[in-house]
């Protein structure tokens, strides 16, 4: 369900510029946050890193396990925080209820909201300044290591030679250039990228919720306090995803793979027509995917209950990107938190399901709401096999509103086998657009397949 990591995987990833070789494991250990200067590059010939490459990204649960046991002191108390707000909140709405003074609440929520605020507050600090440990212990040790493990190779050769021939091994190229040093670092910590966004988001709406019910405790007389609302369309995932329209709130970071080719983004103006028209009621987040390369691509997408544990659920999803032409992804969940855990371009070809299509009928009552105005085009499938968790995949032209033309469309089925069911593509206008099914495939949920016997 979750990627396992040894105790020798390093706290940060290297993310290697386009055009560039790929490290050794042995280099990336060594060179932790070393950031080179805008115009090095490790082989001859080949281009210079983007303007404002991130050469380094956290993997979250090496980076949390690298940090002090006071880290996890206080993730406790702020759970303990966490625990009392939610009580302060709850008795605020059954003693306003009951006509009783709802001002005994304001204890459990003054104490609930500091206990979750400070400890967030200095976790932060505490992950900064592991970072710029963890940035000098890999100076220090790459000073004297990368000597010594070059000699043991080749004993025979001068210092700076056996530097150069350990150099170019790490880059599997004959020739390449030391890194001696790392140039200017950038004042954001990186261990921020992926979190921090998340924690300013959980940190106001527990504000938000906790002055909320100060109001009601202290007015003793008012509606009860709304205790969340994730409506369709409206739901926490590092960034309150806000389909209903209004004041658009902040969004997920960026994903962007290793090798620089494909990059995930959580797209609010897509809603209407990804999220928007699906059948249901429950959360959902419109993922944007663009790539370079055409290939059979697997996004696997973690979900969690809190900002810093672990996924309580992932997705593996196998689409077809193609060079330069986005695809949408509809992903439904009722979970707090979501974000992108890793993209893969699979070497073997997915296996598809065999949806045979029919002219049934589409009833009125089974076009979701937002196809009114939106528009949609649905097809009655006759699966042969059960996928509980199916990715149906649409090419969409000429589509209204937001999304680029062409694109592609993936949304979640419940398949079972000899049972007729209605899967839409949304964004696409009555007059003039044009959709049509690429594949069928079928999601693996919490690191087993949704039907093994689907996946062949």
């Amino acid at each position: 369900m979750t990627q396992q990591h040894d105790a020798q995987t390093p706290p940060f990833r290297f993310r290697t510029p386009p055009g560039w070789p790929t490290p050794s494991a042995e280099w990336v250990a060594l060179h932790q946050l070393a950031v080179p200067g805008p115009q090095w590059t490790p082989v001859p010939g080949v281009p210079t890193a983007p303007a404002g490459w991130r050469f380094w990204q956290a993997d979250r649960r090496a980076f949390r396990a690298a940090m002090p046991a006071a880290a996890r002191r206080l993730v406790a108390v702020g759970g303990v925080g966490v625990g009392l707000l939610a009580l302060g909140i709850v008795l605020a709405v059954v003693l306003t209820a009951s006509d009783a003074p709802a001002v005994f609440a304001l204890v459990p929520l003054a104490l609930g909201a500091a206990l979750w605020v400070v400890p967030c507050v200095r976790w932060w600090d505490l992950a900064a300044t592991t970072e710029r440990a963890l940035a000098a212990e890999s100076a220090a040790r790459r000073s004297g290591a990368v000597l010594e493990h070059a000699r043991a190779a080749r004993p025979d050769l001068r210092a700076d030679q056996v530097i150069a021939a350990w150099t170019a091994a790490a880059w599997g190229v004959e020739t390449a250039a030391p890194l001696e040093a790392p140039a200017v670092r950038s004042a954001r910590p990186v261990s921020a990228a992926g979190f921090l966004r998340a924690s300013r988001t959980a940190t106001g709406v527990t504000v938000v919720l906790a002055a909320v019910a100060l109001v009601v405790g202290a007015g003793a007389g008012v509606a009860p306090v709304a205790v969340r609302a994730l409506d369709t369309g409206q739901t926490i995932a590092r960034g309150m995803q806000d389909g209903a329209g209004g004041d658009a709130p902040d969004t997920a970071a960026p994903f962007t793979s290793d090798d620089g080719t494909v990059t995930v983004t959580e797209d609010d103006d897509a809603w209407d027509d990804t999220c928007g028209t699906t059948p249901g009621d429950g959360g959902c987040w419109t993922w944007q995917v663009t790539s370079t390369k055409t290939c059979n691509l697997e996004v696997t997408i973690g979900f969690a209950d809190t900002l810093t544990g672990d996924d309580t659920r992932t997705v593996r999803r196998t689409v077809q990107v193609s060079k330069d032409r986005p695809l949408y992804i509809a992903e439904p969940g009722d979970e707090d938190y979501s974000g992108i855990e890793a993209t893969t371009c699979a070497t073997a070809l997915p296996h598809r399901l065999v949806t045979g299509e029919s002219d049934d009928p589409i009833a009125d009552s089974e076009w979701p709401e937002g196809c009114d105005a939106s528009g949609c085009v649905g097809w009655v499938l006759h699966p042969e096999a059960d996928c509980t968790d199916a990715s149906v995949q649409f090419l969409v032209d000429d589509s209204d509103g937001p999304l680029e033309d062409p694109h592609d469309l993936v949304v979640s089925a419940e398949l079972h086998a000899g049972d007729p069911v209605t899967v839409v593509a949304g964004g696409v206008p009555d007059d003039d657009g044009t959709a049509s099914i690429v594949q069928v495939t079928c999601a693996v949920t919490g690191g087993a397949p949704a039907d093994p016997s689907a996946l062949g």
